[in-house]
């Protein structure tokens, strides 16, 4: 904490704190936050049609 102030220029941030857009690093993280999206749709519409099909089952009449 201390050397922060008496050597300032020492502390640079990486390219993900300065925000540099074309950075390959910026898209990695972007591809992954796609790929994670995708995953979770993908789970929540499999509970989504589990939960229809349940229902749909429990509407249906019983067999004799």
């Amino acid at each position: 904490m201390l050397s922060t102030a008496f050597w300032p220029n020492q502390i640079y941030g990486c390219s993900v704190c300065f925000g540099a857009a074309d950075s390959p690093v910026i898209q990695a993280i972007k591809w992954g936050i796609l790929v994670l999206l995708a995953i979770l749709l993908f789970v929540f519409a499999c509970l989504g049609n589990f939960f229809y099909q349940m229902h749909k089952r429990g509407q249906s009449p019983e067999p004799k």
